[in-house]
């Protein structure tokens, strides 16, 4: 059996019926995490929240 390389148009073409699947993970600042890098002021941290979105058996993760 070939082996099919995907392209990025074939991610582009299956991506709205994948986004009916996937639910985005929030992002949530750290603003502990930036006094403890010692960041400049306009400089930020975030995280991915990926405990809040639904799971199951498999945990779907989007952008």
């Amino acid at each position: 059996m070939p082996v099919r390389i995907v392209a990025i148009d074939d991610v582009h073409a299956a991506e709205h019926v994948i986004r009916e699947h996937v639910s985005p993970a929030p992002l949530i600042r750290s603003y502990a995490l930036e006094r403890e890098l010692g960041l400049a002021p306009d400089r930020r941290v975030w995280l991915k929240d990926f405990g809040s979105t639904p799971s199951g058996s498999f945990k779907l993760l989007g952008r």
